[in-house]
């Protein structure tokens, strides 16, 4: 963050100029996320819904809240944020998103505590997802 702070330099290479504050706020709530501090990555995530500019990783980024809500067994917040990706599931053409909802699904079906209605929600969403995997590949 603080190398992201200082600015663009001569030495950059050439991609990095797709970094932006935007991408910062990704990427720090998948590494939150992938160090399990839950909590944390939910307000992330959150904030990274709240301030995106457009809908290109919306249907990853959902994904990733709820399997962190999932995580933190915040029920009626990850029951929510599933409603939200099926919502948005038409506009789903992102290998990594279809992956992330798999392992949602799989998140949920692991915890013994998920409501049965988000079991439910999240095993139509996966196989919804499959199905547009396989299309893709395609």
């Amino acid at each position: 963050m603080a190398e992201f702070g200082d600015g663009p330099r001569d030495t950059d290479p050439y991609w990095s100029w797709w970094i932006n504050d935007e991408q910062m706020r990704w990427h720090e709530a998948a590494l939150l996320d992938d160090l399990g501090e839950y909590e944390d990555a939910i307000d992330s995530w959150q904030e990274y819904l709240a301030t995106r500019s457009d809908n290109l990783y919306l249907s990853l980024s959902l994904a990733n809240l709820a399997r962190a809500q999932v995580h933190a067994s915040a029920w009626t917040y990850a029951e929510s944020t599933v409603s939200d990706l099926v919502d948005c599931s038409d506009d789903i053409h992102s290998g990594l998103a279809i992956a992330s909802i798999s392992q949602l699904a799989n998140d949920v079906r692991r915890s013994l505590a998920a409501p049965r209605s988000l079991r439910e929600a999240t095993r139509l969403l996966a196989s919804f997802a499959k199905r547009l995997d396989v299309n893709l590949v395609r």
